[in-house]
């Protein structure tokens, strides 16, 4: 797997140079509580002995609300009708989550991230969830952080390393293996990570983590350089 890292260092740094996200857009909003989508990382074992490897969760607190809504759903857009959902599960507590079946995918990044410098600040992904009784209450969306670091900058600037909690990949570079000694069984002990170096970037991620071998007996010179040493890499961004 080759990688260049000036692209990488490069494409990074130049997030200084995005553009700025219209005001007006909302991510999120509730009437109480609030509701938010992450991604269930142990994998499902599906009917047929298929598995599902990242299943959308939907997570909710209502705990602050005098009335608790009684329904929860999944959206591919922002919640704007029951009607419109791709899945709807009954709210049974006043916090807590369901794991749906339905997979995140690959899918694009949004705003014009997906191969260069796109529009700064957070940014929806297609999964949307939202909440309520007839009408839909609250909603929120699985987000992209590409420029977190400079959105928050007045409030991180001023604090030292150890004050700030740097997300980060470990065995970042291993994403993708495709060499001649490629299967499924050696596949599920080398691969960490299902998104490129750039997506990880581009979802918020600053700190990574390489480990690099290079192989002189594989037959084909592309697969020598094998990217899965620890380098960290300083984003202002």
């Amino acid at each position: 797997m080759a990688v260049s890292w000036y692209s990488v260092v490069f494409l990074a740094a130049s997030a200084l140079g995005a553009s700025i996200a219209p005001s007006n857009y909302i991510l999120e909003k509730s009437a109480c509580g609030r509701v938010w989508v992450t991604v269930h990382s142990p994998a499902i074992r599906l009917t047929g002995g298929r598995n599902l490897l990242d299943a959308i969760e939907l997570n909710w607190d209502f705990s602050t609300c005098s009335d608790t809504p009684m329904q929860i759903g999944l959206f591919n857009d922002r919640p704007l009708s029951w009607k419109n959902a791709l899945a709807t599960f009954p709210v049974n507590s006043v916090a807590g989550f369901i794991i749906t079946n339905i997979s995140l995918g690959e899918g694009n990044l949004p705003a014009g991230w997906e191969s260069g410098i796109g529009i700064k600040g957070p940014h929806c992904l297609w999964p949307w969830v939202g909440a309520g009784n007839s009408f839909i209450q609250s909603f929120n969306c699985l987000k992209i952080q590409p420029t977190w670091m400079e959105d928050n900058a007045n409030k991180i600037n001023k604090l030292r390393i150890g004050e700030l909690a740097i997300p980060g990949t470990h065995n970042a570079g291993a994403w993708r293996f495709d060499t001649e000694l490629s299967t499924v069984a050696r596949d599920s002990f080398v691969l960490c990570q299902d998104r490129s170096i750039w997506a990880q970037l581009v979802y918020g991620i600053r700190y990574f983590d390489f480990r690099i071998a290079y192989y002189d007996f594989y037959d084909r010179e592309e697969d020598r350089c094998v990217v899965t040493f620890v380098v960290k890499i300083d984003v202002h961004c």
